[in-house]
C-alpha cells in the first residue's frame, strides 16, 4: 500500500516536472519562432537592399559610362572643331589673298588706280588682324568653357563646407570668365566701324551674256559678314558654279584680252578690255584657249577658256568695281 502511494506521489511530481518543462519549451519554441520570423524579415529587408545598391550601382556604371562616351565625343568634336576652324582659317586667308592678288594684277595694268589698290591693301591687313583676334577669341571661349566645366566638376566632388565655398567660387568665376569670352571683340568692332567698301560703278547699261553656261552663283559681289568671326568682307567679284566639269568659259563683250597668264593664287586669268572703259575679269581658269594673247581683238561668246568646277567673274569701269550680275544675264 505504502509503494503504490509512493509511486503515485512521484509521478505527481515527475508529471509537474515535465509540465513544467513543456511550458518552458513551448515558451522557448515560440521565442525561437518568433525570432526565426524576424530574422527572415531582416534577411528578406537586407536581400532588397543589396538588389536595390546592386541596380544603384548598375544605374550608376551605366551613367560613368554614358559620361565617359560623351566626354570622348566632346574630345573628339572639339578635336574636330579645331581642324575644321584651321581649315576655315586657311580657306578665308585664300579668298583674302586672292582679292589682293587680282587687285594688283588690275592695278599693274592701269585699270583700278595705284592708291585705291593701297587702300585696299591697308585694309586687307587690318582684315587680317581682326581675323587673327577672333581666331585668338575663339580659343578663349573654349578654354574658358572648359574651366567651367573643370568647376562644375569640382564643386559635385566637394564634401566640406569649405570645399564647397571654395569650389562655387571658382564655378562663379569660371562662369563669368566664359560669358565675357564669348563677348565680340572690342578690336573687331572697331574694325567694323571703321569698314569702307571698295569704290563702285552703277553699270545702268544693257545686259549681255553669261560667261559660264548653266552656272549657278556660289558667292555674290558686295559686303557680308562672316559668319565665324563677324567681320565685315567685300567681295568685289561673284563666284559661278558650272553644272559639268571642263567647261567652256566665254567672253560677254566684243574687247582686247590685256592680260592673259598665270597667277599663284588665282590660277589662271585673263583680262579683257571692252569700249567704255570696261573691263572684265575670267580667274580661277584651269586653261586658257591658246588662241588667246595680249593684244588679241575677240568677240562676244568667244571662248576664253575653260573651268575645272568653279569661275571667279569680275568687271570694272573707270577703274571702279561693277556689281557682275548688273552687266550678265544668269
Amino acid at each position: 500500500m505504502n509503494q503504490s502511494h509512493e509511486a503515485s506521489e512521484k509521478s505527481i511530481i515527475l508529471y509537474e516536472v515535465y509540465e513544467t518543462y513543456k511550458k518552458q519549451n513551448n515558451h522557448n519554441l515560440a521565442l525561437l519562432k518568433k525570432d526565426i520570423v524576424v530574422l527572415k524579415e531582416s534577411q528578406k529587408s537586407k536581400l532588397l537592399l543589396r538588389n536595390r545598391a546592386e541596380q544603384e550601382i548598375s544605374i550608376l556604371r551605366d551613367k560613368r559610362k554614358i559620361f565617359a562616351d560623351k566626354k570622348a565625343s566632346q574630345v573628339k568634336m572639339l578635336k574636330k572643331l579645331s581642324v575644321y576652324e584651321e581649315k576655315y582659317n586657311s580657306k578665308l586667308e585664300k579668298i583674302v589673298d586672292k582679292q589682293n592678288s587680282l587687285r594688283n594684277t588690275l592695278a599693274k595694268l592701269n585699270i583700278l588706280r595705284e592708291k585705291e589698290v593701297e587702300v585696299a591693301r591697308k585694309r586687307v591687313e587690318v582684315k587680317k588682324e581682326a581675323m587673327r583676334l577672333a581666331k585668338e577669341r575663339q580659343r578663349e571661349i573654349r578654354r574658358a568653357k572648359a574651366r567651367a566645366r573643370e568647376a562644375k566638376k569640382a564643386l559635385l566632388r566637394a564634401k566640406t563646407q569649405a570645399d564647397i565655398q571654395r569650389a562655387r567660387l571658382a564655378s562663379a568665376r569660371a562662369d563669368k570668365e566664359a560669358k565675357r569670352a564669348y563677348k565680340s571683340s572690342t578690336k573687331v568692332k572697331k574694325v567694323n566701324s571703321s569698314y569702307k567698301k571698295s569704290s563702285t560703278y552703277k553699270y545702268r547699261g544693257g545686259k549681255t551674256i553669261s560667261p559660264l553656261q548653266n552656272a549657278r552663283i556660289i558667292k555674290r559681289f558686295g559686303t557680308y559678314i562672316d559668319p565665324i568671326y563677324k567681320i565685315k568682307i567685300f567681295n568685289e567679284s561673284i563666284t559661278l558654279q558650272s553644272g559639268r566639269s571642263n567647261a567652256k568659259v566665254k567672253n560677254v563683250l566684243n574687247g582686247k584680252v590685256v592680260f592673259a597668264g598665270k597667277s599663284s593664287m588665282l590660277g589662271k586669268v585673263v583680262v579683257v578690255a571692252h569700249n567704255r572703259k570696261i573691263h572684265t575679269v575670267y580667274a580661277g581658269l584651269s586653261k586658257i584657249a591658246p588662241t588667246i594673247h595680249v593684244g588679241t581683238k575677240i568677240k562676244k561668246g568667244y571662248v576664253v577658256g575653260k573651268v575645272s568646277r568653279k569661275l571667279i567673274f569680275q568687271a570694272t569701269k573707270n577703274s571702279k568695281h561693277i556689281n557682275p550680275l548688273e552687266l550678265i544675264s544668269l
